[in-house]
This record gives C-alpha cells, structure tokens and sequence, in this order.
C-alpha cells in the first residue's frame, strides 16, 4: 500500500479564499476559473447549523449559498458528483423520513429575494410567522428550502447530485479518538452545559428517542454514499444516515453519573 508524505499531501492542496455566505461566494475571478477548470466534485459541508440563528442569516447561509454553489457547479467543467450534506431533522412532518425528495411549500427564490431586500428586524419578523411544529426553527426551515435547491437544478439541469442527510451528528467513535468533538452544537454543547452546572432544569418529552450519528461515521458514509453514486448508478439519490438510537431520559442520567463519579468539570459553577 502506498503512503504518501505529508508534504505531498498538501501540494496537492490548493486554498480557495470566500464565503458561503457572500453573492458569487465571494470568489475572485481567477479563484472561480481554477475551480470551473479543475473541480471534478463537490461537497457541500458548509452552512449554519444553529437552531438559534436569525433568519437572514441562516437564509444566506443554507439557501442563498446553495443556491450559488450550484451557479458554480453548473461552470464546472468536468463535473462527476455534487454531493449536499443536508439533515434528516429538517421534515418534522413526515413520522418516517424516507429515501426521497420531499416537496417544500415555499419557494426558495423568493424567500432568498425577500431575506436580501428587507432589513435583518423585519425579515426577522416575517419568518417567525412561519414557526410551528414542524417548522420550529431557522435551522429546519432553511435546510428543507435548499434541498429543494438541490432536487431543482437535478431535475432542471441533471446536475449530478446525492442528497446525505445525517442524523443529530455527535462526539467520534474512533478518528481522530474516541469522543473528539470541536462543536459547541448539539449534545456536545448540552453535555458541556450540564458539565459545568450552567444547565440544571430542562423541559423535555422523557420518552423522546434521538438518532444520532458519530461525526467520523457520518463522514465515512458520505464517501460511501458518493462512491456508491459513482460505480453504481443507483436510481436512488437520497441517502439518509443513522447509527443507533438513544433514549433522551436515560442519555441525560449517565451523563450527569459519569460527570459526578469519573470526569468531573473544572470551575463549576453549581
């Protein structure tokens, strides 16, 4: 099996300055012309993952940006796979999330016209009217609405997409080691709450059941999913991802046992 020095890994790494966030992801002209050129695939990790993100931001992020990426990817000139990396937690109103597209009942241009030309207090404002229980957030709201991106320029354009949905990603199994996490989201950011004492009192459903996934699982699926895409042509182009299930309740007690009798946190404040 042949190794290759570090030194030649990163020659073969160009950095590409921009922002997922910015109109034409803020590439410079010649930056764009290296990726129409050279880029053979994409795949999209980017995007605000906050539950708690304003509206105009989360819409430029996990839609406006989408919708640019697929600008770009459309340029590319030896494109093979454009692989978007979506959540399974976005459709709250399906009981089983199935291998599909799902259709939204908005369209992302216009929510993207809407966000750009008002001021972040009054875009604010017209989206909060939109939350209920299956749209509870700016996060589902925004990631339904560039999947719909993504299914539009596949359907449109035959751009070569697959669709990844990770469950609630969570702390490594293995790479780099077991439990690494550099996320203040999620379970990792309330596990660090409870930790320190910040968190004592939650409201929540006791008989809630999350799916979750360790992040270097997800990753290495992701590139299963794009290989099987690739060699196989499947019909298919949906990919949803899980590794086991656990019951919030019983999550929350261990977690609290392990802090008190094996890994207590410095500086608590309760």
């Amino acid at each position: 099996k042949e190794t290759k020095s570090e030194a030649e890994i990163f020659s073969q790494v160009v950095l590409i300055e921009g922002d997922f966030a910015a109109i034409n992801l803020a590439l410079s002209p010649d930056d764009r012309q290296i990726l129409i050129q050279n880029v053979t695939m994409i795949f999209n990790f980017a995007g605000s993952v906050s539950f708690t993100e304003k509206f105009k931001k989360a819409i430029a992020t996990n839609v406006r940006g989408v919708r640019e990426l697929i600008e770009l990817a459309m340029q590319c000139k030896t494109l093979r796979l454009f692989c978007h990396i979506s959540t399974s937690n976005w459709n709250l109103k399906e009981k089983v999330l199935e291998e599909r597209p799902y259709k939204v009942d908005m369209d992302p241009q216009l929510i993207i016209s809407i966000s750009d030309f008002f001021s972040d207090t009054i875009v604010e404002g017209i989206f909060q009217e939109f939350i209920d229980e299956s749209l509870i957030n700016s996060y589902v709201f925004t990631k339904g609405l560039g999947e719909a991106l993504i299914n539009k320029a596949r359907e449109d354009f035959n751009l070569p997409v697959i669709i990844c949905r990770p469950a609630l990603v969570v702390n490594a199994s293995d790479e780099s080691c077991n439990g690494w996490n550099d996320s203040m989201h999620g379970l990792g950011a309330l596990s660090v709450a409870i930790g320190k004492g910040v968190m004592r009192i939650m409201y929540l459903e006791t008989k809630c059941t999350l799916q979750v996934i360790p992040v270097d699982l997800s990753v290495k699926n992701i590139l299963l999913c794009s290989m099987d895409f690739l060699v196989n042509s499947p019909s298919g182009f949906v990919y949803n991802l899980k590794y086991f299930e656990i019951d919030f309740e019983e999550f929350l007690v261990n977690l609290m046992d392990i802090y008190k009798q094996f890994y207590p946190f410095n500086g608590m404040v309760w």
